[in-house]
């Protein structure tokens, strides 16, 4: 759902020739959430030790010297000489390398760039302005690279002058030797793009920050949009390519509902952490060939097919109802009837004797016993659960030898579907299966199947589960650090078992003839399939959008493999928003609709009903208030409406964060105090200082902090910053000052 009408930007531009466009964010988007995480990044994949945080105080330096001598902006290469002045001259080498991760870190914003070259197409002058310490030629081949062939293009730069100010404006006017009136201007950016072009009789269009369009729609999960740390380098690339994704208008619409996105933004994101960390552990373990389980491994199996086909890769049938079918003949030893025994399960589901007999696919004269002792019997009709398996259980052991017979049967079906496959012991140390995992109740089973341990890698292997020493979890597994478990809440597990559930009916027997019988496919069946396969498409365009940025997964070691996965679990259990649970909900209930005898409470309303999913009350005046420049009043009482912050700006603070929130600010220098009890003196009614009622209460209500920071713009220009739940001044002195955001 687009909440931006590029008809607009056309039909102002009608009766003007001349249009310009700011360039980062408007023409061309980065595929991080941060623009920060470009230096973390150059750091990250080519060691230069410190680069984020010399980079950042090298600009600040560079930027002040430039402005001693009269110009406002510095230029790229200034600050690398600031840079060899306090590191050393290897930093130098550091230039081509940020020029070229900046290079792969943009996409082309299709909505304007379409609209950019309809313009040229016209006849219209379609220029170019940017406040950028790059020079004109590297944003110029940047634009040629998206198909803009501009007129002009205008960098602060090499200007000397700063759209942030005015200067660029009137830089641009003179030059040209135009009215501004012939002048339509679009940005992002609404101090430097849209008030100052206005103050130099421009007119100016705001196009709002992606992540402020996003934030509006119903579509994404909002608390995977945007990380809160720019070194969390993976978050910020899901985050940021999530926000491309949004802004390309070729795909329809119905294609991308709560599914696909649920896809790309959390499913995908997971699943490539673990088919690279597959990838790794095949082989340095040498293995030939991944076995990957259906239902679960169906997406894991595409991702990894398509990534990795050097490493041989294909789906199989295991799953436990597969598997314990294979391990019938252990019901005939003494003992109670196993309550996880797939059996067990569709008897206490209340299936019948004639369908419990048919999914079995149990050989005639053994169907004609059951159903001559049970299918008729009064004592099963009227028995409760726990007599019905008694009861299964006299039948199968006053049947043994018909059982037995059958359970051997089905035993060598097994057996010969795995090794026409080949998994045999011959192989079993080239080849692995993949699963997810947990209890691995069912692979205790396929170890006797197969007649030798396989190697097993999982998403996760439980406290307590079987383990057979040849076992691998990527989430988890024996050795986990405590901290690790407490991730995964109640419900976890079984969430994430709904979100990779596969697109097909699960096979519940092997038949005569090696064929496979599969569970009944009703209509509720029937629309899980359907969203899955929606998720399923958006998981894989993210792997592939992923592959076409600037490869950093394949830098990451086994570590930051495990940390950016629980990084995003720990965002799904612990702040979880409306879109997710819809989505999940409408998988989860497609799961059970129409499933007679379930008991299974709904995991997503569960789930839900433990966690505060309610921005408070006060955000819903936001929009309204009379701070707010009227022109993105509705963007972002969308986004804060639809925002979750657990704490922080629309929540609760600790005491500590609230201390540590007025003791930077007091040490800026940033608050002035007097102005701040002046502008609003009825602040001074709660006996706080000037910082602690800012931090407590004035940046919720629009205050600003001294004449030039006006809170409200910084986070519209800024929309991470209030998910993230950060104070904007608090954010401007730690990040946006040496990124130009704002102006204090």
């Amino acid at each position: 759902m687009k909440t931006f009408d590029v008809g607009r930007i056309r039909a102002a531009a009608e009766t003007r020739p001349i249009v310009s466009f700011d360039v980062f964010d408007t023409l061309l988007l980065r595929t991080t959430a941060d623009p920060l995480t470009a230096f973390h990044l150059v750091e990250k994949l080519y060691g230069f030790h410190g680069f984020t945080e010399l980079r950042q105080s090298a600009e600040l330096e560079a930027r002040a010297r430039a402005q001693k001598h009269g110009r406002e902006d510095t230029t790229l290469d200034e600050i690398y000489d600031v840079m060899a002045e306090r590191g050393g001259a290897a930093y130098r080498e550091a230039k081509p390398v940020e020029c070229e991760v900046e290079k792969g870190l943009l996409r082309p914003n299709r909505e304007l760039c379409d609209l950019c070259r309809e313009f040229i197409s016209s006849g219209k002058r379609v220029i170019a302005l940017s406040d950028m310490y790059h020079d004109t030629a590297f944003i110029t081949g940047l634009l040629a690279g998206a198909d803009l062939p501009v007129e002009e293009v205008y960098v602060s730069s090499d200007t000397g002058k700063l759209k942030n100010t005015g200067g660029m404006y009137a830089h641009l006017l003179a030059r040209l030797g135009v009215s501004p009136s012939d002048i339509l201007h679009i940005g992002d950016n609404w101090t430097a793009d849209v008030k100052l072009a206005r103050a130099n009789g421009i007119t100016a269009i705001y196009y709002p920050k992606i992540q402020v369009q996003a934030s509006a729609t119903p579509l994404i999960p909002q608390h995977l949009l945007s990380p809160a740390r720019p070194d969390r380098i993976y978050a910020s690339l899901c985050a940021g390519l999530g926000q491309v994704a949004w802004s390309d208008a070729d795909k329809p619409t119905s294609k991308r509902n709560l599914s696909w996105w649920l896809g790309y933004t959390l499913v995908g994101p997971l699943a490539r952490l673990f088919v690279e960390w597959l990838y790794r552990r095949a082989r340095a373990a040498g293995v030939e060939e991944l076995y990957f389980l259906r239902r679960d491994g169906e997406l894991w199996q595409q991702m990894f097919a398509e990534l990795f086909p050097d490493v041989k890769s294909r789906l199989i049938y295991g799953n436990r109802k597969l598997l314990q079918d294979a391990d019938l003949e252990s019901l005939l030893a003494p003992g109670p009837f196993p309550a996880d025994h797939a059996i067990a399960f569709r008897i206490s589901h209340g299936d019948s004797i004639a369908s419990i007999a048919d999914d079995l696919a149990f050989p005639p004269e053994l169907a004609e016993a059951i159903e001559r002792e049970l299918g008729r019997s009064g004592a099963w009709q009227a028995g409760g659960l726990e007599q019905r398996l008694r009861l299964f259980l006299d039948f199968i052991r006053n049947n043994a030898g018909l059982w037995r017979d059958y359970a051997k049967e089905k035993r060598g079906s097994l057996i010969s579907y795995y090794r026409e496959l080949g998994i045999s012991p011959d192989r079993k140390d080239s080849i692995a299966l993949v699963d997810i995992g947990w209890r691995l109740s069912s692979f205790r089973v396929l170890d006797s199947v197969l007649g030798f341990e396989p190697q097993g890698l999982f998403m996760g292997i439980a406290r307590g589960a079987y383990f057979n020493r040849r076992f691998s979890g990527f989430l988890f597994q024996y050795g986990t650090p405590e901290k690790a478990y407490r991730l995964y809440k109640p419900h976890f597990i079984e969430v994430l078992e709904t979100l990779f559930g596969g697109t097909e009916p699960s096979a519940i027997a092997l038949a005569q003839g090696g064929e496979f019988v599969y569970d009944e496919l009703d209509a509720g069946e029937e629309k899980r399939i359907s969203l899955t396969r929606s998720m399923y498409a958006g998981s894989m365009a993210f792997a592939r959008h992923l592959s076409g940025s600037v490869d950093y997964i394949s830098s990451m070691s086994d570590e930051n493999l495990h940390d950016a996965a629980q990084d995003l679990v720990d965002r799904m259990v612990n702040s979880p928003d409306a879109a997710f649970f819809d989505a999940l909900c409408a998988l989860e209930f497609s799961a059970y609709a129409g499933k007679s005898g379930t008991t299974r409470k709904p995991l997503a309303s569960t789930w839900q009903a433990g966690l505060a999913n309610v921005a408070p009350k006060e955000a819903e005046s936001v929009a309204d208030s009379p701070s707010l420049p009227p022109e993105v009043a509705a963007f972002w009482g969308q986004a804060c409406s639809r925002s979750l912050v657990p704490s922080g700006l629309f929540g609760i603070m600790s005491r500590h964060r609230i201390r540590r929130a007025v003791s930077l600010i007091e040490r800026s220098g940033l608050l002035d105090g007097e102005w701040y009890f002046s502008e609003y003196p009825h602040a001074t009614d709660c006996g706080f200082g000037a910082a602690e009622h800012y931090v407590r209460y004035g940046a919720f209500k629009g205050y600003n902090p001294n004449r030039s920071f006006d809170t409200f713009e910084y986070l519209l220009e800024n929309p991470a910053v209030a998910r993230a739940g950060m104070n904007p001044l608090v954010h401007y002195i730690l990040h946006g000052r040496f990124e130009l955001r704002g102006n204090a």
